[in-house]
C-alpha cells in the first residue's frame, strides 16, 4: 500500500518529535522508504527517503512528489523545503531508529490494505472493514446507508439510525451535500466529525464519520477516510441488495395501485403471494417544518424496521405506507390502541403526522384506503389533538358531509328559507342560524336549548316561531330536518376551513 507525507509524519509523531516542511501531495504515492546515501543522487518522483542531516547535499535535483525524512539539522533545509516535503526528526536519535519506525508504519498500513482486500473479495462485510481500520486509524468510525441507517460501527457507536437531533443538524449543514465526493467536517452538539460520502457508481450510498471523541483530528484523515469509503463501496458492490426481488417488486405493485395504475396478471399474483391474508392499515405521513430536510428514504426505511411486514415509499410530498396489524391484535380482536400506541412512538421519533385507514385484507382496494388515510391527515388541519396520530374513523362524518356537499358552492343547496335567515343574520344581533343549529343539535327540546343560548323558553319559543316561519318548512319532518342539519354542518366545516 502507497502511503504520503501526512500519514508517515501523523505516525512518527507518535514516537519522536518531528517537524513538516515545504509543499505536499495528498493522494496516496509513496512507497516504501529509501536510504539516502548521498553522492548528489537525484531525488526521484514519488520517493520517501530518509536521509541523516549531514548528508544532505547542498544543491540535488529534486523530482515532483519526492518526501525528505531528514535526522538531524542542517543549513541545506530551507533550499529542500522550497522545492519538496521535508519532515524534520527534531529528537536526537538514530537514523535506523527513524528506518524502522517508517517501515513499522508501512507495515501496519499493508496489512491494514490485504485484510481490506481479502474481505471485500470473501464476505464483503463492511462491519469487519471498520473492525479492522479502526485500531490501526485510532477513532471511532460510523458507516451509514443511504437512508442513514446504521450499517457498521466501532463498539462506542450504538444505535440503529443517527439521533434525529443530530440528523436535522447533520443535514442543515450549509456544508453537506449528498452529491460531494470531498471529505467534509462537521461540528454537531459540541462534537467534532469527518465524514466522506459514499458512492456505488454515480449513485450515493451512504457516509463514512470519524468521531473524534476519543483524539484530535490528524492531517491524514482526509485521505484515510477517502480510502475507508472507496473500500466500503467495493464492499458494497459484491453484496446483494438488501431486500429480494421480490419484496421490493411487492412495494412497487402498491405504488400503482395507490396511482390508480392497472397491474396485470403476474402483479396481482404476486401481490396475493406477498400479501396473502394479513390484514393491513394504509398510513399516509407529512413531515413537520423543521424536518422537512429529512430523506424519506430515512423515514420508509425506519418504519419497515419499526413494523414487521410493513412497506412504506415516498409519494410525492407524503410517504404512504402498509402497516401489517395482525400481531397488533387483543384477545377480542382490537388492534387500534396497540397501534396507536406503536406509532406515536415512531412518529414522534422521526417528527411526522401521520393519517391512518380502517383494517383491510383486499390489496387491490389500497387506493381506497389510501384515501381514508388522505381524509383523515385534511381533517387533522380543523382538529387540535395531542396525538400526531389521525385515525379516518374520527373524521368520516366531516368527509360525508363534504363528499355530500361536492363541488357546488354550499349557498346553492340553500333553501330560500335559508337564505331569508342569513339574510336576519347579516343586519341582527341576535343569529338565528346559530338559534337553529342549537335548536336541532338538542333533539329540538326547547328545555335544553334554552339552557344552552341561556335564554328563557318563552323568548325562545317566540324565537323558534319565527325562525319557522322564515324557513317555511316543518322541523319535524326528518327529510327537512336532515337537510337543514347537513348544510348547518358544512357550514361549521367551511368556517373552521377558512379559520
Amino acid at each position: 500500500m502507497k502511503l504520503n507525507a501526512d500519514i508517515v509524519f501523523d505516525n512518527l509523531n507518535d514516537h519522536i518529535s518531528v517537524e513538516m516542511l515545504g509543499r505536499k501531495e495528498s493522494g496516496l504515492h509513496l512507497s516504501r522508504p529509501r536510504f539516502y546515501t548521498g553522492n548528489g543522487q537525484i531525488f526521484e518522483k514519488d520517493t520517501l527517503y530518509i536521509i541523516r542531516a549531514d548528508k544532505l547535499p547542498m544543491r540535488s535535483s529534486v523530482r515532483p512528489g519526492a518526501v525528505l525524512v531528514v535526522v538531524g539539522d542542517t543549513m541545506q533545509l530551507s533550499f529542500y523545503k522550497n522545492r519538496c516535503c521535508i519532515i524534520h526528526v527534531t529528537d536526537d536519535t538514530d537514523i535506523f531508529n527513524v528506518f524502522n519506525l517508517v517501515q513499522d508504519i508501512y507495515n501496519r498500513y499493508e496489512t491494514l490494505d490485504a485484510e481490506i482486500a481479502n474481505i471485500i473479495n470473501t464476505t464483503a462485510g463492511i462491519q469487519r472493514i471498520v473492525d479492522v481500520a479502526a485500531p490501526v486509524l485510532g477513532t471511532d468510525i460510523l458507516v451509514l446507508d443511504e437512508y442513514f441507517g446504521v450499517l457498521a460501527a466501532t463498539e462506542n457507536q450504538a444505535g440503529t439510525y443517527l439521533d434525529l437531533a443530530n440528523l436535522s443538524t447533520f443535514l442543515a449543514s450549509e456544508d453537506l451535500a449528498m452529491q460531494r465526493h470531498d471529505p467534509i467536517s462537521m461540528t454537531i452538539l459540541d462534537g467534532s466529525y469527518l465524514c466522506q460520502n459514499i458512492f456505488v457508481g454515480e449513485e450515493y450510498a451512504g457516509s463514512v464519520t470519524f468521531d473524534y471523541a476519543g483524539r484530535r483530528r490528524l492531517p491524514s484523515d482526509g485521505v484515510m477516510i477517502s480510502y475507508i469509503a472507496d473500500a466500503i463501496s467495493l464492499a458494497m458492490r459484491q453484496l446483494p441488495p438488501s431486500e429480494s426481488g421480490d419484496f421490493g417488486a411487492f412495494r412497487n405493485v402498491i405504488a400503482d395501485l395507490v396511482d390508480c395504475v392497472t397491474i396485470d396478471q403476474a402483479q396481482r399474483s404476486r401481490l396475493e403471494k406477498l400479501g396473502g391474508k394479513r390484514r393491513y392499515v394504509c398510513v399516509k405521513m407529512v413531515l413537520s417544518k423543521d424536518l422537512a430536510s429529512l430523506p424519506y428514504g430515512y423515514i420508509c426505511s425506519e418504519m419497515e424496521s419499526v413494523f414487521p411486514h410493513s412497506i412504506a415509499f415516498a409519494h410525492g410530498a407524503s410517504i404512504v405506507g402498509l402497516i401489517c396489524v395482525d400481531d397488533l391484535c387483543d384477545e377480542d380482536g382490537g388492534y387500534l390502541e396497540r397501534l396507536k400506541a406503536d406509532l406515536e412512538e415512531f412518529v414522534e421519533a422521526v417528527g411526522v403526522t401521520v393519517g391512518i385507514s380502517d383494517a383491510f385484507t383486499d390489496l387491490l382496494k389500497v387506493r381506497l384506503y389510501y384515501d381514508q388515510a388522505f381524509a383523515a391527515l385534511v381533517g387533522s388541519e380543523f382538529k387540535t389533538q395531542d396525538s400526531r396520530c389521525y385515525v379516518f374513523q374520527d373524521y368520516a362524518f366531516m368527509k360525508l358531509v363534504l363528499n355530500a356537499i361536492g363541488d357546488l358552492p354550499l349557498e346553492m343547496y340553500f333553501t330560500d328559507g335559508m337564505k331569508r335567515l342569513v339574510e336576519h343574520d347579516r343586519e341582527a344581533n341576535v343569529s338565528y342560524i346559530e338559534t337553529l343549529r342549537c335548536y336541532l343539535a338538542n333533539s329540538m327540546s326547547i328545555a335544553k336549548t334554552a339552557k344552552a343560548l341561556f335564554i328563557h323558553r318563552s323568548t325562545l319559543l317566540d324565537r323558534i316561531g319565527r325562525i319557522e316561519r322564515e324557513l317555511g318548512c316543518d322541523l319535524k319532518n326528518p327529510d327537512e330536518r336532515l337537510r337543514i342539519e347537513i348544510l348547518l354542518k358544512a357550514q361549521q366545516i367551511y368556517d373552521a376551513m377558512g379559520s
